[in-house]
């Protein structure tokens, strides 16, 4: 017994490491297994990365990040230590005068917010408008109320976006959209080249703010109302320079339009058919063939009506059949090529070749530059494309 005794302080004396028992096996703590090389005898650990405080009453620790890794020793509740590195779920540790590794679960220890990487200011874009009409939202989800529509060919900046929603200004205000009906616009491609010299638009839009610069974030210095004619001075960035009661205002060029060569009841038509289609969407009117000649209600047919009669010819309600019916037969029909603001676009489903007006079912409105208005349904729409007509008629011819 004393040879053994005096074997141990031998070795003891040959090595100052200390030793501590895991079991029934006695290992220098300098001589750890696991991911990282054994520091026997370290004095300066790494730079700590924090600390935790043990939650459970025993806490095994191990010489690797991972259970299979051998048992080196345990802690006990309330022991706080420093944290080192945080690897799938474990915790690297100062333990004697090395490392250990404990499971994050069993501390205290909530690793750090990755640090995120400053974001860059949002990088406007202009868009097309590829659907035939597109809720405005006032926020970026269908749960958030319909504030209007925009139409296919219509122009907008995206300022902002979310979860496949893009953020615009809308009427002045923000607004949001759904992308998937929003196409990048490349130049010429989508968007016609500014003009050069002046020219005159009428504002489509119930109220369109006027700004002192060609953006949103310019102040207001006043507005305009449906169907007013403006000259434009400047065209920059989808905004046009106007003169505004003597001062230089900008309006947003997406709610205008150019008014074509039409005559000028034709073009008395188009403009009404813009405050008509702003009355029926503020004011809800309703889509209803029997209801369709009282105020607060409306088909294809009563719309178009409406806006002849103002122009100064009165349909008496006559649907789309009868009124291509009484164009055709007094005057004739124009080709596509000739359309002009005020023409009365036909279509139809079941059309009988052999005579012009029979099954037509359907008309809108052209209001210049190759765009027409439609009220087939709710909303009234300001539709892209004329489309595909099978008639063509001009209602002031009826007047001469």
């Amino acid at each position: 017994m004393a040879k053994e005794v005096i074997l141990q302080n031998r070795a003891q004396t040959s090595s100052p490491r200390t030793t501590e028992k895991t079991g029934t096996v006695t290992r220098p703590t300098g001589q750890l297994r696991g991911d990282k090389p054994a520091r026997g005898g370290i004095t300066k650990l790494d730079d700590p990365i924090g600390t935790c405080t043990v939650t459970v009453s025993a806490l095994t620790v191990r010489s690797g990040a991972g259970s299979n890794f051998p048992r080196i020793g345990g802690l006990t509740q309330g022991k706080t230590v420093q944290v080192f590195e945080v690897k799938d779920g474990w915790l690297r540790i100062n333990y004697g005068t090395d490392y250990g590794w404990v499971m994050q679960k069993y501390t205290d220890y909530k690793s750090p917010e990755p640090q995120q990487p400053e974001q860059p200011s949002y990088q406007s874009f202009e868009g097309v408008i590829t659907a035939e009409s597109l809720n405005v939202r006032t926020g970026p989800s269908v749960d958030y109320a319909s504030i209007g529509y925009l139409h296919n060919g219509d122009r907008v900046t995206v300022i902002g976006e979310s979860n496949g929603w893009y953020k615009i200004n809308y009427n002045g205000s923000e607004a949001w959209i759904s992308g998937k009906y929003v196409e990048k616009s490349n130049g010429s491609t989508t968007q016609p080249p500014a003009q050069t010299g002046s020219f005159e638009v009428v504002v489509s839009a119930s109220t369109l703010n006027v700004r002192t610069g060609p953006s949103t974030d310019y102040s207001k210095i006043g507005s305009l109302s449906s169907g007013a004619r403006v000259t434009v001075l400047e065209e920059k960035n989808g905004w046009y320079k106007i003169n505004y009661n003597g001062q230089e205002g900008w309006i947003s060029a997406a709610y205008t339009y150019q008014p074509g060569n039409a005559d000028a009841a034709g073009q008395k038509a188009a403009d009404y058919a813009h405050t008509l289609m702003n009355t029926c969407n503020n004011n809800n009117w309703h889509y209803n063939q029997n209801k369709r000649t009282q105020d607060g209600y409306y088909d294809c047919s009563a719309f178009t009506a409406r806006c002849w009669k103002v122009a100064g010819y009165d349909f008496k309600w006559a649907n789309s059949e009868s009124q291509a019916k009484t164009i055709y037969n007094k005057v004739g029909e124009i080709s596509k090529s000739q359309v002009q603001a005020g023409d009365l676009l036909f279509y139809h489903h079941n059309w009988n070749s052999g005579t012009r007006w029979r099954g037509i079912n359907h008309v809108a409105i052209a209001i210049g530059g190759g765009r027409r208005i439609d009220a087939g349904g709710e909303p009234v729409k300001n539709v892209g494309e004329i489309g595909d007509t099978v008639m063509i008629g001009r209602p002031s011819l009826l007047m001469q």
